[in-house]
């Protein structure tokens, strides 16, 4: 679905023998559509086939339609409208009477719409209807270049549009990639704090380790010591053993002596 704008430019210019004109619309952003006309003198009764033929191409924007219409070789003749002045001056008249306002003023009768209008001179009834049906067809080409204008505008902002998406997505991609690093980087911290931990704990059980072999190495020193020093005591307790062999050669050397006295007295 292309975008389609509601600003836009067109004109397109026609004529015949006689007569040259032009139509402009201008269009820019409005809530359904609304359309102001501004025609040539005289060319009034087209407004509602203008107005059809607009409502069939274009539904939204405020647009403004102008008809410009000028004779070729010369300004040409316009006349007033009696029909129609007649209208403007009883209305002028009623809202005097009502209001007690001031008369209206030569110049700004002949400004209203429709009070003057072109004379066609030596123009048949099928001369003026061809004219007609031609300034539509002109419109109808401007209409064509109002939607071609649009549909460029409304590529042009689609282009912008587009870019502006696509500044946005990098923009949330690299905000993307920057969560990834940042919860990457702290899986990493939690990690290394982890590996510290089970350090931190490999440590101190090595060290309740070394605690609990120096406590039972301190324990069994504690028990042979005492040991050894009920040993000592169980020794000091009993008495020594003797030797018999060294008795028995007390035993002699004690017979020996008591021989030699007893042969001492002898002699």
């Amino acid at each position: 679905m292309s975008l389609k704008s509601m600003t836009g430019f067109a004109r397109a210019e026609g004529g015949d023998d006689t007569l040259a004109w032009a139509w402009e619309l201008r269009s820019v952003n409005g809530r359904g559509l609304d359309l102001r006309l501004r025609m040539a003198p005289g060319y009034e009764a087209l407004e509602p086939q203008v107005r059809e033929l607009v409502g069939k191409s274009l539904s939204r924007g405020s647009l403004s339609v102008g008809l410009s219409a000028q004779r070729r070789g010369g300004g040409g003749q316009i006349r007033v409208n009696q029909e129609a002045l007649e209208q403007v001056l009883s209305a002028a008249e009623y809202v005097r009477q009502i209001t007690g306002c001031e008369r209206p003023r030569a110049e700004g009768l002949l400004a209203l719409r429709g009070v003057l209008e072109p004379v066609e001179e030596g123009a048949s009834e099928e001369i003026a209807e061809a004219r007609r049906a031609a300034m539509l067809a002109t419109l109808g080409e401007a209409i064509e270049g109002m939607v071609t204008s649009r549909a460029a505008e409304g590529a042009r902002l689609a282009s912008v549009l587009l870019e502006q998406v696509a500044e946005i997505e990098e923009a949330e991609a690299e905000t993307t990639a920057n969560e990834m690093l940042v919860e990457e980087a702290e899986a990493d911290l939690e990690s290394d704090d982890e590996a510290a931990a089970e350090v931190v704990a490999e440590e101190e059980a090595g060290e309740e380790l070394a605690a609990a072999e120096e406590a039972e190495a301190e324990a069994e020193l504690e028990e042979a010591e005492e040991a050894e020093a009920e040993e000592a005591e169980e020794a000091e307790a009993s008495p020594e053993p003797v030797d018999e062999a060294e008795e028995a050669d007390q035993e002699v050397a004690a017979a020996d002596e008591a021989a030699e006295a007893t042969e001492g007295e002898a002699e």
